[in-house]
């Protein structure tokens, strides 16, 4: 059987990450690991360095100090390969009056990805089969999410 969502199996680990901007810390050292299905909180004050750090571990900007590392697949398969890392704000980036594939070819266009994804495919993989001429304002929120 398929997993619904591949990515479940990705792994994300930091150890003593820091980031400084000037020889100003913004954060760190921090470490922490991640498995497909966590789920991370990061709280603090503004200025505090959360987009910063989530701009580090998406690979972004390069910390300071520490190290970072993504890996695809689980203990059992190997042997485990590096992944991109995405970081998903809170704008999507995506055109409302496009619809979903139209926005996934474009981005596409842009920066190349795996050339044996499909985007209705990928479509189908986030749940959103038969939804892909569909122009983004006439989704729900959620939905646009899983497009981006």
């Amino acid at each position: 059987m398929q997993t619904p969502f591949p990515f479940a199996k990705l792994s994300l680990s930091a150890r003593d990450l820091a980031f400084d901007r000037d020889g100003e810390a913004i954060f760190g050292p921090l470490s922490l690991e991640l498995r497909g299905g966590d789920l991370c909180a990061i709280g603090g004050a503004n200025g505090a360095g959360k987009t910063t750090l989530l701009q580090v571990l998406a690979g972004l900007l390069a910390p300071s100090a520490g190290s970072l590392a993504s890996q695809a697949g689980t203990p059992q398969s190997a042997p485990a390969s590096p992944v991109p890392v995405a970081l998903l704000g809170h704008l999507n980036g995506l055109k409302l009056d496009l619809s979903a594939r139209s926005n996934l070819l474009f981005r596409e266009a842009l920066a190349p990805c795996d050339p044996t994804i499909d985007v209705d495919a990928a479509l189908d993989q986030v749940g959103l089969a038969g939804f892909g001429s569909l122009r983004l304002r006439e989704l729900s929120a959620g939905q646009r999410r899983r497009v981006a």
